[in-house]
This record gives structure tokens, C-alpha cells and sequence, in this order.
């Protein structure tokens, strides 16, 4: 496998978490495109993904998806359910604005970047994620930046491993 995390930054402000990542996966940008846009298989791409849906489409690239999210880490558990607005701009870029209104996250923003790179002659993809997240739920202050940076790291190191894992949907 060809999996590099090169960056992994998380920051944290009272309740509103921002992640930056960029990672390099063994796997052409086309494939990778089309496995992040494949939203009623997310739960694939994390095992924190507990369901994900496509809800609408307006026309061929803006979406509306939902998505329900659950870890537990000691005695403390979080369920996070968003409707996103997704919008892709083939061939590199797909990013998502969390709908407060229909979501328990006040605040909720994803883009993906994805650049063709060639590594020893082969084909790979590398990944810029940038996330921000602001939960309308309370977290523990005491364990809160820790857990939630825990399970963000964990949650960008199995999804680089999925996208080079999953088979493409046929």
C-alpha cells in the first residue's frame, strides 16, 4: 500500500474543532473521486459512519446527503447526524456545508482536494482535507479537545487505508 499521512493538524476553540490533512493514497484521483462520491457508501470508507444517504440531487453535482456518526471512547459516547449541502467540482474538488437546521452541529464545513501525483513511476493521489466542525451537543471540557482530536486523527488515518481498500462501486 502507498498510504502517506504527510499533515495532520487538529485544532480546537471552546467547541468548534479544525482539522487540516493531506495524505497520499495508492490510487488514481479518478478512483478516489468517485469512492468519496459515492455517499450512500460512506459508512465503507469509516467504521464511525454508522449510515449515509443521498437525500437529493440538484442537478448532476450538488446533493444533498445525510449522514448519522458514533464513537465511543471510556464512558463518553457522541452521535453526530448532518445534512450536508455537497457540491463537486470534478475532477479534484468536493466540499460540504453542514445544514444547522436539519443536523446537531451548529457549524460543519468539509472540502477534499485531490491532486494526481505520480511515486515511482505509478499513479497515486494526494488528499488536502480541511474540516470544521462546531457540535451543538456538549462535550466533557476535561477529556473534550483530547477525545474529539483522538477520533479525528483515527477517523483520517482509516479512510486514507479505505480509499485505498474499497473496490469501486459498479
Amino acid at each position: 500500500m502507498g498510504l502517506h499521512v504527510d499533515t495532520l493538524q487538529i485544532e480546537q476553540r471552546d467547541n468548534h474543532y479544525h482539522l487540516q490533512a493531506q495524505f497520499q493514497v495508492a490510487r488514481s484521483r479518478a478512483e478516489v473521486f468517485a469512492l468519496l462520491r459515492d455517499y450512500d457508501r460512506w459508512q465503507a470508507l469509516s467504521p464511525t459512519i454508522r449510515e449515509s444517504e443521498r437525500l437529493l440531487s440538484f442537478g448532476a453535482h450538488r446533493h444533498h446527503v445525510r449522514s448519522v456518526s458514533s464513537a465511543c471512547v471510556l464512558i463518553f459516547c457522541a452521535k453526530l447526524m448532518q445534512v450536508q449541502l455537497v457540491t463537486e467540482s470534478p475532477p479534484d474538488r468536493i466540499t460540504a456545508r453542514t445544514l444547522p437546521a436539519q443536523s446537531n452541529v451548529r457549524r460543519g464545513r468539509v472540502e477534499w482536494q485531490l491532486k494526481r501525483v505520480q511515486i515511482d513511476g505509478v499513479e497515486q493521489t494526494e488528499l488536502q482535507l480541511d474540516l470544521e466542525l462546531e457540535p451543538m451537543f456538549w462535550i466533557p471540557p476535561l477529556i473534550g479537545p483530547w477525545l474529539v482530536g483522538y477520533l479525528l486523527e483515527q477517523e483520517v488515518r482509516t479512510t486514507a487505508q479505505q480509499l485505498e481498500r474499497l473496490p469501486l462501486s459498479r
